[in-house]
């Protein structure tokens, strides 16, 4: 990315973020180069790879399951079935990362002040006191006060904009490819451990 970015910047275009930032705001010293480079890798990370990836453990989720044709026969259920699989997936289960303030005790264990705290939203969204078959996907559920997208301040600035573009995505698949179906067995998809968001690496089909 920052090599992207000095390739911008020694002929930067105005129709593009990176360049209008480089031509407008850089020179004027509201941004440096370096924050423009993690600016982009925020938006490619954060606005890309999120929602591709939720399309693709969506998908999984919906044919493993058999749920793909209840989708195929009303396509209006997509923002259902796309909420109950934000809840269920957590694809981004390490990010609400905190800090003690103060000593205090969680069923039997000492945090001391400065220790860190890793939350998994996973849990959270499983917790079959606030989850009814939490394990279910279930796109009649009410209960969608799940924490698949954060919660309070921070919450994903681009969760509406996620949804609909989740629910666009859907809604054109069920009704351009109704016989889709995956191409391998479910043992053979390949998964991604090592980054940022958990997600799979390709998602063979067929139809």
């Amino acid at each position: 990315m920052t090599g992207l970015i000095e390739k911008q910047a020694a002929d930067p275009s105005d129709d593009q973020i990176i360049g209008h930032l480089l031509m407008h705001h850089e020179p004027a010293g509201d941004i440096t180069k370096a924050q423009i480079a993690g600016l982009a890798m925020l938006l490619i990370i954060a606005g890309h790879e999120t929602t591709a990836t939720t399309i693709s453990m969506t998908l999984i989720q919906l044919l493993r399951t058999g749920q793909w044709d209840q989708l195929v026969a009303d396509p209006t259920l997509a923002p259902k079935f796309v909420e109950e699989c934000i809840r269920t997936q957590s694809i981004a289960d390490n990010t609400a990362l905190r800090l003690a303030k103060q000593d205090f005790e969680l069923q039997g264990q000492t945090i001391r002040a400065g220790e860190g705290v890793l939350a998994l939203l996973a849990a959270a969204n499983h917790d079959p006191a606030v989850f009814e078959d939490p394990t279910a996907l279930d796109p009649a559920r009410k209960n969608r006060q799940h924490v698949g997208l954060g919660h309070g301040v921070h919450v994903c600035l681009g969760q509406n904009v996620a949804r609909v573009e989740l629910d666009v995505v859907f809604q054109t698949l069920a009704r351009r490819l109704p016989t889709l179906q995956l191409d391998c067995a479910e043992e053979e998809l390949e998964w991604k451990h090592e980054g940022f968001v958990f997600g799979v690496r390709r998602v063979p089909v067929r139809w």
